[in-house]
């Protein structure tokens, strides 16, 4: 009987835990293509403040190209995973507002909250860290007060409902749990007959290209700093060496190198990548040793 109870006890104790609210720090960090003219991040900052005066307010960025889920994606993985357990990210990036696509709200491995549209836009960091959980937002008791705007969820929904999951809100309230996430179509790099395959993840305002391709790739096809890489896109082919810093080259002179993200970044040195090889976010390229023939090649 006893070992019964204790057995009972524990079920309780987990089934409990499972209950509690996330984990969060009070803060609330905004991700949007909004920009920083115009009234929008004013009035979101305002709408999460009127939720929760307590709040504390961080901006990772305002400065996803416009409409770039698939570019915003890859940014919102790439700075969150710097930032402290129990964060809570506003994430709007979202040509849909409006339409019937759904909101959603979703706690990752590393204990983040990420609140926005679920348009794909979640693809990278629930690739990289992981889903806990993720629930859709229907409480409209949790929404800005006043009628919905139409093309405005940032402030009316995203907003507000980030600033109550930062107040200690749990997940569940939220709205229905759900299953899965709307996730983009990733190509994930490949070595094929001598060459890497990857694919352009973003493209900086500097002009910088960068690609999904690993360091480890490079190492794995024997490429070492001062080779030079063969860069083949859908309309050209370019050869760059393949170097530690932009400076390593001089002034208006292209290169290749790995990135803070330990993946391969393409360059100009004080000028732009992207717009000399013509490509954007999405395009797919291929990579290649000079004087490293492709694998059957006579």
């Amino acid at each position: 009987m006893r070992r019964i109870l204790i057995a009972a006890a524990i079920a309780a104790l987990i089934v409990g835990c499972a209950s509690l609210p996330s984990r969060v720090n009070g803060r609330v960090a905004l991700f949007t293509d909004y920009g920083t003219e115009g009234h929008y991040v004013g009035a979101l900052k305002g709408a999460i403040v009127q939720a929760w005066p307590d709040v504390v307010i961080d901006d990772v960025t305002h400065g996803v190209p416009a409409f770039d889920i698939a570019g915003g994606s890859f940014l919102l993985a790439s700075a969150s995973r710097e930032w402290p357990l129990g964060t809570v990210f506003v994430v709007v990036v979202d040509p849909g507002v409006g339409t019937a696509r759904r909101s959603v709200a979703l706690e990752t491995g590393n204990g983040l909250i990420f609140v926005g549209p679920d348009n794909g836009i979640f693809t990278h960091v629930i690739q990289e860290f992981g889903l806990v959980r993720i629930h859709e937002i229907t409480n409209e008791s949790l929404f800005r007060p006043g009628a919905l705007s139409s093309t405005f969820h940032g402030r009316d929904v995203y907003g507000p409902l980030g600033a109550h999951l930062a107040s200690g809100l749990p997940l569940r309230a939220v709205g229905p749990a759900l299953e899965s996430a709307v996730l983009l179509r990733v190509e994930e790099p490949r070595i094929a007959e001598g060459e890497v395959n990857g694919q352009v993840v973003f493209t900086d305002h500097y002009g910088n290209v960068m690609t999904n391709i690993p360091a480890e790739m490079l190492d794995e096809m024997g490429v070492e700093v001062e080779d030079r890489l063969i860069i083949t896109t859908d309309i050209q082919m370019r050869t760059v060496p393949f170097v530690h810093t932009y400076a390593s080259v001089p002034d208006g002179s292209p290169l290749a190198l790995i990135n803070s993200q330990g993946l391969l970044e393409l360059a100009v040195n004080q000028g732009s990548m992207a717009e000399e090889i013509g490509v954007a976010t999405g395009d797919m390229l291929r990579i290649r040793p000079e004087g490293f023939p492709p694998e059957g090649s006579p």
